[in-house]
């Protein structure tokens, strides 16, 4: 014969479980330990470590991006006859027409390059004969240089173009004058009456435009570039030719 389950007293092991009570309890311990149980915390310096990972990856994705794409060339592109993309119309209007035009273009994977220089032929021309009937041609001339830089930021060289320029000039140190409002950086380079030469940065292109003077049989300079407005000619055909280097060929 079976008998019902002794319960045993407080002072013992305590009161004995009946069948079915036991889930229940194991149940409402179970959730007392997991409510007790601290939560386990990441240190602050893994999440640091983490992000610093996640910020050089999207750095050297960046890094790799650029390197194989190049830099922005402000939509500049190379061409291979300046000549023709230069017009000149200011220059042409006040010291005469173009009588002859001679280009030259070279491209690189870093460095495209073109240059052009014009011969300008006033409407009164008339060329110079010596005494044994040999002409020379002594008419005023232009000079037009352009890089795109496709690798390589050319701001540090500009500045030493402008601090230290070529044997454009002859005689004393031409002065310079900053240009506002041409590319991101502009001088004028002058020497008296002679010869302009305007140098601008913008981006990753460089370019210049020269003019020099005719002469006369007496050797006087003509026309004197300081009593016709040069530097608003030059400025303006050379807002032009930017303009122009930007549209698709």
């Amino acid at each position: 014969m079976i008998s019902e389950p002794e319960l045993v007293s407080e002072d013992g092991y305590g009161q004995a479980e009946l069948p079915g009570e036991h889930r229940e309890s194991a149940g409402a311990d179970r959730e007392t330990m997991d409510a007790e149980r601290p939560v386990r915390r990441m240190p602050p310096w893994v999440w640091a470590l983490a992000g610093a990972v996640g910020a050089s990856a999207l750095w050297a994705g960046g890094l790799y991006a650029y390197d194989r794409m190049g830099p922005d060339l402000g939509g500049y592109r190379a061409t291979e006859n300046l000549c023709e993309e230069a017009e000149l119309s200011a220059l042409t209007g006040a010291l005469g027409q173009i009588a002859g035009a001679s280009p030259q273009s070279a491209e690189h994977r870093v460095l495209d390059r073109a240059m052009c220089h014009l011969e300008l032929r006033p409407a009164d021309y008339e060329p110079m004969v010596d005494e044994d009937g040999n002409t020379y041609d002594m008419t005023p001339s232009a000079s037009v240089t352009y890089e795109l830089h496709k690798k390589a930021d050319p701001e540090t060289e500009f500045e030493a173009t402008v601090a230290a320029p070529l044997d454009l000039f002859i005689g004393e140190k031409p002065s310079a004058k900053k240009i506002e409002g041409l590319g991101e950086r502009a001088h004028l380079l002058s020497d008296g009456a002679d010869a302009r030469s305007l140098v601008v940065l913008d981006g990753q292109a460089r370019l210049s435009l020269s003019v020099s003077p005719g002469y006369a049989e007496s050797g006087e300079m003509r026309p004197d570039l300081s009593t016709i407005g040069i530097e608003k000619l030059l400025v303006d055909d050379m807002k032009a030719l930017m303009e122009r280097l930007k549209r698709p060929a």
